[in-house]
């Protein structure tokens, strides 16, 4: 079971706690954005906000749960459209097949803030924002919450992963008993994110990958 993300940690804390919102803007680096957004999926549609133990979790960890849409459609492009709008909304009005309860709709929205489409696509999606069907949750994945439009922003809440500087990272990671140097290189490959961090120094494959000796 990997560290859970600071995104699935601060959703986890909301949905306990029963104040879940619909709509959810997921800020992270770039190559990182659909692990989050699959975190959240998670959370969503656990009993126990992502075990990682039940058939559910399992469902969704595989990326096989039918009640978890990711979009965009055409992965090969890796941009939004109308088309994948359309679908969305007309996804969330079927009722859910595996989960019994609730639908997510996870948006890799990261190639699809800046051209013309740019605002097509957000405001064909703010119909299903403003108003939203009880168990539909919907995660839009970006580097940036600034680069989507102030009337999507307004609907829905921020969950932003915590980006570290290597050398907070490298240091949090010798307190726990690795070595200074293996801190150092998986500080540095980690993108500034802790977990990512920890996976990567556990990890001995990575250090004779980038001809570096395991100390």
């Amino acid at each position: 079971m990997s560290a859970p993300s600071g995104v699935r940690r601060a959703l986890a804390d909301l949905f306990s706690k029963g104040k879940a919102s619909h709509g959810y803007i997921v800020v992270g680096e770039k190559n990182r954005i659909v692990d989050l957004l699959y975190d959240c999926a998670l959370v969503a549609m656990c009993g126990d906000f992502g075990c990682e133990k039940c058939e559910t979790c399992n469902k969704v960890l595989r990326r096989e749960h039918q009640d978890v849409v990711s979009l965009p459609q055409d992965r090969t492009k890796n941009k939004l459209t109308v088309a994948d709008m359309s679908y969305l909304v007309d996804e969330s009005y079927k009722r859910p097949v595996d989960s019994g309860s609730s639908r997510v709709f996870l948006l890799d929205a990261t190639d699809s803030v800046t051209g013309p489409a740019a605002e097509v696509w957000q405001n064909k999606l703010l119909k299903t924002l403003e108003e939203p069907l009880a168990g539909v949750y919907l995660f839009i994945g970006v580097t940036d919450a600034e680069s989507l439009l102030p009337t999507v922003r307004s609907r829905c809440q921020v969950l932003s992963e915590d980006v570290f500087s290597a050398s907070d990272i490298a240091a949090k990671l010798s307190s726990t008993g690795f070595d200074a140097r293996s801190c150092q290189i998986a500080a540095a490959l980690s993108a500034g994110s802790y977990a990512s961090a920890e996976q990567i120094v556990a990890n001995r494959q990575v250090f004779v990958a980038t001809d570096v000796l395991w100390t």
